[in-house]
Parts: C-alpha cells; sequence; structure tokens
C-alpha cells in the first residue's frame, strides 16, 4: 500500500473510533449539536434547597421542562413547574431563563399524546411573559382554560414562537422547553 492510503484507512480508523465511543457531538432534528436531556437532567441546574416547599404548589423533584435541545450547552432552559393545590389556573415556574431575564409561557393540554394549544380571544396561541426566578418561582395564571403542560421560551422569542405554533412548523421554532406537569 502506498502512504496516501495508508494516511486514509488511519484517519478513517480514527474517525469511526470517536463516532463508536460516543465522543462526537450529537445533532438534533434542526441540524445543532446539543446536549442530551439525559446528560443535563441534574447538570448545571442549580435551584435553591426550599424551592419547592412552598405549600400551595405541588412540585417536583426534577426539572419536568427541559429544552428541545440546549444549544448553549450551559443547562438553562429546564424548569420545575408545580400546579397549584388549590385549582388548576395556576402554575409556579422554578428554573433559570436561556437568554435574558423574561420568559414567555404558553399552556397547553396533552390528550392521548396530542398537543393541543389554548387560543386566546383573538384565536393566537393564548401566552403570558413574566421575570424567570431560578430560587423562589414565579407564578402564572390562565384563568377559564385547562392545561396539563407548557412550553417555554425567552421572552425576546415570543412572537416567533407565535409564529411557530401557527404554523406547526417545527424548524421555524425558537429553542424552547417544553413538557407535562399533570
Amino acid at each position: 500500500m502506498n502512504r496516501i492510503t495508508t494516511k486514509k484507512y488511519t484517519l478513517m480508523a480514527v474517525a469511526a473510533a470517536l463516532v463508536l465511543s460516543g465522543c462526537a457531538n450529537d445533532y438534533s432534528p434542526r441540524g445543532g449539536a446539543y446536549a442530551s436531556k439525559d446528560s443535563m437532567k441534574s447538570a448545571n441546574f442549580a435551584l435553591a434547597a426550599n424551592d419547592y416547599a412552598d405549600p400551595a404548589f405541588s412540585c417536583p423533584a426534577e426539572a419536568n421542562v427541559t429544552p428541545d435541545y440546549d444549544s448553549a450547552l450551559n443547562g438553562t432552559g429546564y424548569y420545575k413547574v408545580c400546579a397549584a393545590l388549590s385549582g388548576t389556573a395556576t402554575i409556579k415556574v422554578i428554573g433559570t431563563a436561556s437568554a435574558g431575564t423574561n420568559i414567555c409561557v404558553f399552556p397547553v393540554e396533552i390528550i392521548n399524546n396530542q398537543t393541543w394549544l389554548k387560543p386566546d380571544q383573538t384565536g393566537a396561541p393564548m401566552y403570558q411573559c413574566v421575570a424567570a426566578s431560578s430560587s423562589a418561582g414565579t407564578q402564572v395564571s390562565f384563568s377559564a382554560t385547562s392545561f396539563n403542560a407548557v412550553f417555554i421560551v425567552s421572552g425576546e422569542d415570543a412572537s416567533q414562537m407565535v409564529s411557530c405554533l401557527q404554523a406547526g412548523t417545527y424548524l421555524s421554532c425558537p429553542d424552547y422547553s417544553y413538557g407535562k406537569f399533570r
């Protein structure tokens, strides 16, 4: 064999070893590198010890609303969404926004593995923007609707998320977190 062929086979073997060993990046359906949900489930998810000690809410031990993919690779976008014990209209969101300090919460209903949007009076997806709190949590209320899951985006991405949800085109969505909490 000549030297060029030997080098080519050596490079191919190294590349195959990297892929098979799990050292390569994962890629999302949208084509960007990300940290998988499993690898980031508790990493960099620093919440205060008393973040779910509020007796008015039922909070999970771990994040139940997680990013589609963590494009910043820093663990943000993981949230604990707590259901109010006194009714179905109010939730508490605990976590850190992936960008900025505001988050926008879009209520949805999951029935038989299908996600149903909750429209506002104009027919657009209902949502509410609030300041995110990683320790105390932020209460969000949606009266006159039932919901058991949410999409959460950074405040700056609200209008893009509305467009994405209305069009139903995944590729046009901003980075978002999604999950069922009851």
